[in-house]
This record gives structure tokens, C-alpha cells and sequence, in this order.
């Protein structure tokens, strides 16, 4: 995001819940979901660091890039492929 927003940490669920809210607002709900829908799928072949990249060039950085990626991204390797 373009600017920086401060989120209280005394109660995590409710700033990653907004942390969540913010970059839907920021990305639209359709992008975010789609983002979303990537990380879920990524079955753990990015790292996290080139995510975190990835994130920064859509416009989220800091603490909700890495609750994204907390939230939705898939690090387990599929076997089947």
C-alpha cells in the first residue's frame, strides 16, 4: 500500500483481520481473490521472500504482506506432480 498504517498488535486475530480488510480495499475484491487463489495453489514452489517481493509489487508490504501469506499461501509440496 502506498501509505503506512499503524495496526495494533495487542490483539492479534483483530489486526490481521484488518490488515485482511485493508488489502481487499486496496486490491479490489476481485484482484485479491485472485491473489489469493495463486498463493493457494503455489503448493510451497516460491519462497517466501520472492512472495513477499511479489506482494510489494501489487502494492502490500509490511504486516499484511506476511499475513497473506500466513493466511493463504500453500507451502506443502504436492507429491503427485
Amino acid at each position: 500500500m502506498s501509505y503506512e498504517i499503524e495496526y495494533d498488535l495487542s490483539n492479534t486475530k483483530e489486526a490481521e483481520d484488518k490488515a485482511i480488510d485493508d488489502c481487499k480495499e486496496w486490491l479490489t475484491l476481485r484482484r485479491f481473490n485472485k491473489v489469493v487463489k495463486a498463493l493457494q495453489q503455489d503448493e510451497g514452489r516460491t519462497s517466501k521472500n520472492r512472495l513477499i517481493l511479489y506482494l510489494g509489487l501489487l502494492g502490500i508490504q509490511g504486516y499484511p504482506a506476511h499475513v497473506m501469506i500466513r493466511r493463504y499461501w500453500n507451502p506443502q509440496q504436492s507429491l503427485f506432480n
